[in-house]
């Protein structure tokens, strides 16, 4: 009996409310509005990072100032009436690969100003977190850009390829996943490690630190990592057709 008086009671309450919203439209309350939206997302030549080339004998530093990188760049869109801060960004690395043959060494180490530096140690697969305070107005789109490398190099390096995903946190406490995987090239020494496979390509055997089976094996990673899914950076492709040309020289 008091089961079906309260259902009663539920359905009359129930139907008042549809009818005063149905007379009253716009006293109905709005439904949560999205927060925010990707558009775009791109990899690709646009920036040369700052970088100091520091001499381990005397502590002298030289400016570098071509020192090639792409940017990531993510197109941010905010549909609702507030403004949308985010928070931090979140880098997942699922793999840190160094390609290339060695070539020799020397005392120069360079310190690149990347946005995010990975750590040299640092094992795959990790995050690295970075503060933001970065606004997106109502009914804004703005361009989130930043780039990735190591916190320094060492002349007789190899270049590093990343494989990560990103991350955005909101100031809502939400979070959104950019829906694409990168792979990403850092290009340290990228020009003196093809140099080099050309000369030990010529030479048709060792030539000094690099061997023509060495640059065979790096080509077919390199080539792996740039027919990965999702984003490849161009120095990436570059890179690695750079290799290819130089083992089809051997083949012929």
């Amino acid at each position: 009996m008091i089961l079906g008086i309260v259902v009663g009671v539920l359905t009359v309450v129930g139907t008042a409310i549809g009818t005063f919203f149905l007379l009253f439209p716009d006293a109905q309350p709005e439904p949560d509005q999205p927060g925010l939206e990707v558009t775009a997302v791109d990899l690709d030549h646009e920036q040369a990072i700052a970088a100091d080339a520091l001499s381990a004998a005397d502590g002298s530093k030289t400016a570098m100032k071509d020192w090639k990188s792409s940017l990531v760049s993510v197109v941010l869109r905010n549909p609702s009436d507030d403004p949308v801060l985010v928070r931090r960004a979140e880098v997942h690395f699922g793999s840190v690969s160094g390609v290339g043959c060695p070539y020799g060494a020397g005392d120069l180490e360079v310190q690149a100003r990347y946005h995010f530096k990975v750590p040299l140690e640092r094992k795959a697969p990790f995050t690295l977190k970075r503060a933001m305070a970065y606004s997106v107005p109502p009914h804004g789109q703005e361009r989130l850009a930043f780039t990735i490398g190591p916190e320094s190099v060492f002349t007789g390096a190899f270049p590093t390829v990343y494989q990560f995903r990103l991350t955005l946190h909101l100031d809502d406490g939400s979070t959104l996943k950019v829906p694409h995987a990168m792979t990403y090239m850092d290009p340290s020494y990228a020009e003196t490690v093809l140099a080099a496979a050309e000369r030990a390509v010529e030479d048709g055997e060792r030539s000094a630190f690099t061997t023509v089976d060495c640059v065979r094996e790096q080509e077919a990673v390199a080539r792996r990592l740039a027919g990965a899914s999702g984003l490849v950076s161009p120095e990436l492709k570059e890179y690695s057709a750079g290799l290819t040309r130089l083992v089809d020289r051997v083949a012929d």
